[in-house]
């Protein structure tokens, strides 16, 4: 559904020389939908955690949507033919391929340059839809993915990473956790690990022990 028109209000925000944080919310782009999401900037990667809720628990289509310029978008979770029938603005993605998985979602952007890797949390019943829309016009095209989840609410932990063409992503697994209310994401590259701990309004990124930065509300 097309958006209300809306402004976000900032949470928190702190940078030091190689990572950065950001969280806000906004409660009006949607009709009783409730919209938060934190962004850690990190050297290799951009983590994107969104939590989405209706206030009245009603059932919800939650579509996560990533463009990014190249010459395609491939997944092993949408690996049969599809289409987007009753889908607003679905006659406009075409070269669509769409599955189900209970696995973590991992989409491969291809260009000139090398890639970009999209990866999801893992989570049972999430739809993947790939293909490509227009971006400038109907004439300029670009690759996508769709993840779509269902219920009064939705968490999508995404992780993007750029790579060159002669290299690979570094990042091979994410994932999330709550317990007592607060929020620990989990970051797999490798033998390494990065953790970022959200808990109310305040945020905490380590790399393994090594505490790399802290944002809260001063407010």
């Amino acid at each position: 559904k097309s958006q209300e028109g809306a402004g976000g209000k900032l949470d928190l925000f702190a940078a030091s020389d190689r990572f950065a944080a950001v969280r806000a919310h906004c409660y009006t782009a949607y009709k009783d939908l409730h919209h938060t999401r934190l962004l850690v900037l990190a050297p290799e990667y951009l983590l994107v955690f969104d939590e989405l809720s209706a206030p009245n628990k009603a059932e919800r289509r939650f579509d996560w949507l990533y463009h990014g310029r190249g010459k395609s978008a491939s997944s092993d979770a949408a690996a049969e033919a599809g289409e987007l029938k009753n889908y607003p603005g679905g006659e406009y993605i075409k070269n669509v391929k769409a599955g189900v998985t209970e696995k973590p979602v991992r989409v491969i952007f291809e260009d000139e340059a090398g890639l970009t890797q999209l990866l999801l949390d893992a989570q049972s019943g999430t739809q993947v839809t790939t293909g490509d829309g227009p971006l400038g016009s109907v004439d300029e095209r670009v690759p996508l993915a769709m993840i779509t989840r269902l219920g009064p609410s939705a968490r999508f932990a995404a992780v993007i990473e750029p790579c060159a063409k002669d290299g690979k992503p570094t990042v091979e697994h994410v994932a999330f956790e709550e317990k007592d209310g607060v929020v620990t994401l989990t970051i797999s590259r490798g033998k390494d690990r990065d953790t970022v701990t959200l808990s109310g309004k305040a945020v905490e990124v380590k790399r393994g022990e090594e505490k790399v930065l802290e944002a809260k509300d001063e407010k």
